[in-house]
């Protein structure tokens, strides 16, 4: 990211078997597929993964404002080939990690430019 270089994946839950230098798993398949529609820089996620992780029973240890999850696991529903997509938010994960304001400042700060700095 850093070096402009923008990712497009996919990524599931369930279950694998692996022998030697063969890997083979139903979520496997689904992950190359969910990359393959992806017609965007994104990381897609199943709808199973999203549930399986917006209600992971550790999420109750973060308070409300500090939850990273309904920030980094995003739904779009405008993509160029008209599908909706939940998504990891990768842009946002590279943006807290360099940016010491956080994401939400350098967001901020582009609305503001793309506004005039008008409010």
């Amino acid at each position: 990211m850093l070096r402009g270089i923008l990712l497009r994946g996919g990524v599931d839950l369930g279950f694998w078997y692996r022998r030697k230098d063969a890997l083979i798993s139903p979520a496997l398949v689904r992950a190359y597929r969910l990359e393959h529609a992806a017609c965007v820089p994104m990381i897609a996620i199943t709808l199973d993964l999203q549930t399986y992780l917006s209600d992971h029973p550790r999420r109750k240890y973060y308070r409300d404002d500090v939850d990273p999850t309904p920030k980094t696991l995003v739904q779009y529903s405008n993509l160029p080939n008209d599908q909706t997509q939940w998504f990891i938010n990768y842009l946002r994960i590279c943006l807290d990690t360099i940016e010491p304001r956080g994401a939400d400042a350098v967001l901020a700060d582009r609305a503001d430019a793309d506004d005039g700095g008008r409010k």
